[in-house]
């Protein structure tokens, strides 16, 4: 039926006045469709969505275009149905889930310490692109657990930041570092501490005193 209506190239003036009086005649009802979608995507994370399916479509280009590939296709463990995705779920779910959360919360936690540090930003970001990918799929093609799952992993990857940074003492290395420390040699600078980097700064006066920069040390 939809190669008979035209694909995409015939049925796109339809479709595009569909969707535009859908919103403009239901506002309403698309706004609470779309956050009833995000909520939905935002908890499908499950990994395996999409390998153990009928395509159809993709086996009839295959035996047109590659029938050579078709046997071993056809003998391959994924054509017959036997991924299970069950076992790494127990797993892969809850973690999924709460490494969201935690991420959330570390960023809500450094916007209120100000100011804002690296894992705050990083966290914040990872965040807000869970939240806005949640949005864009479930507004656009609806919830589904792949959507969720390729990106879900960033937020435990913030998780686990945060975990190293906390049991490594991070915080104690940074604080032995003294805000300046002055150098004894006037033509080079002082160095300044900026978090865990130390940065050499040129003495501006010194320079301003001074021409004949081939003789300079340094």
């Amino acid at each position: 039926m939809f190669n008979t209506l035209g694909r995409f190239q015939g049925m796109n003036d339809e479709m595009g006045f569909i969707v535009l009086h859908s919103l403009a005649e239901y506002p309403g009802w698309q706004a609470k469709a779309a956050l009833t979608g995000t909520a939905q995507q935002l908890v499908q994370v499950a990994t395996g969505e999409g390998v153990n399916v009928w395509l159809g479509h993709t086996y009839g280009i295959m035996e047109r275009f590659l029938p050579k590939q078709m046997k071993p296709m056809r003998a391959a463990q994924q054509h017959r149905w036997h991924f299970d995705f069950t076992a790494i779920n127990r797993i892969h779910v809850p973690v999924a889930l709460a490494s969201m959360l935690l991420a959330l919360i570390l960023f809500g936690h450094g916007v209120l310490r100000r100011p804002f540090d690296d894992l705050t930003l990083l966290a914040g970001t990872i965040s807000f692109a869970v939240l806005g990918n949640a949005f864009i799929c479930a507004v656009i093609s609806g919830p589904h657990d792949r959507y969720g799952a390729r990106l879900a992993w960033l937020a435990t990857t913030v998780v686990l930041i945060a975990a190293i940074r906390q049991f490594a003492g991070e915080d104690a290395r940074e604080r032995s570092l003294p805000p300046r420390q002055e150098v004894g040699d006037a033509d080079l600078v002082d160095l300044v501490a900026d978090g865990a980097h130390v940065i050499a700064v040129r003495n501006v006066e010194h320079l301003g005193a001074r021409n004949d920069f081939p003789e300079r040390r340094g």
